[in-house]
């Protein structure tokens, strides 16, 4: 047995349950993140890097995101909380980083140069433009893809 801080929380697990247990939060995460980055694709050829930390002290895994010349940014998920509120989390962080890494603005509305929105809609992260007038919605990690095909995602598997 090993105590693991993950967050306020001190589990005591087997040693191999530990490892099992990071190895499924950590392929959770990158499953959700490559929603997001799946979607960006569609407008740019960019592509960093993606690395994953360690849960931290608070439990908290940082997400990094690194382009061709080495610049980084990154930011920190409790993966802890539902699928929505991560996948929004990213989808609010991850364009942001684009920005930030290659100057361009993703996913944008269909037909226009405005970059979309993530918005959490009952149980469900959309990207929505953001203008007054918008009526244009998709769900993250189906932006240009043929209505009815989907993503399957779980937790955990």
């Amino acid at each position: 047995m090993m105590a693991v801080p993950f967050g306020a929380l001190e589990l005591r697990v087997p040693k191999w349950s530990f490892f099992a247990i990071k190895d499924s939060i950590m392929s959770y995460l990158k499953e959700l993140v490559e929603r997001v980055v799946r979607d960006l694709s569609m407008g740019t050829e960019e592509k960093p890097t993606i690395t994953y930390s360690h849960p931290n002290s608070e439990g908290y895994v940082e997400i990094l995101l690194r382009d061709e010349s080495g610049m980084t940014v990154g930011f920190g998920v409790d993966p802890l909380e539902s699928e929505v509120e991560i996948l929004y989390e990213m989808a609010y962080r991850i364009p942001t980083v684009y920005v930030e890494l290659y100057s361009v603005g993703l996913p944008l509305v269909p037909g226009t140069e405005r970059p979309a929105a993530p918005r959490i809609k009952e149980e469900s992260v959309l990207w929505v433009d953001p203008s007054e007038s918008g009526t244009w919605s998709c769900l993250v990690g189906e932006y240009g893809k043929i209505p009815g095909e989907r993503v399957p995602i779980s937790r955990g598997q």
